[in-house]
């Protein structure tokens, strides 16, 4: 059976965190034993998270802060799979597999084109730089189509 660890920033509600939410409810308990890594317990979507997924609170609302916790929680559950949210998040994870000391297959969807929205970040140059290196080392990208 494949541990996975589906990490979310909260439980605020928006379509990534719904996406999430939703999947972590319906995957097969069979061939999946899913946990949940959230940076911040709070939010609407809370009555979401199924009981009998274990959750990891991080107790820290913003990903800088929560970038050691969330690292040492990684690294303590050794997950087969790492299923991230966000392209921020789905960043941080890219960056830190190589120092995790074994490497879990990490799955990231992206659910808007980043291009639609680098250019009105700060930072776009760099971020943009860290998608085409870091990306690229993900096990599998989930795109949204029509």
């Amino acid at each position: 059976m494949d541990r996975v660890v589906f990490v979310i920033p909260s439980y605020e509600i928006g379509g990534a965190q719904r996406v999430l939410l939703t999947l972590l409810g319906n995957v097969d308990r069979t061939r999946i034993a899913p946990e949940l890594v959230v940076f911040d317990a709070t939010g609407g979507l809370l009555p979401q998270v199924p009981d009998d997924v274990p959750v990891h609170d991080l107790g820290r609302p913003r990903l800088r802060a929560a970038i050691p916790s969330l690292f040492n929680t990684l690294r303590r559950l050794r997950p087969d799979t790492v299923f991230s949210t966000l392209g921020y998040v789905n960043l941080a994870i890219l960056a830190m597999r190589p120092f995790l000391g074994f490497r879990p297959r990490v799955i990231i969807p992206e659910s808007n084109p980043p291009s639609d929205s680098l250019p009105s970040l700060p930072y776009s140059g760099i971020i943009s730089a860290a998608y085409r290196m870091l990306y690229r080392r993900s096990d599998h990208v989930i795109c949204q189509s029509e």
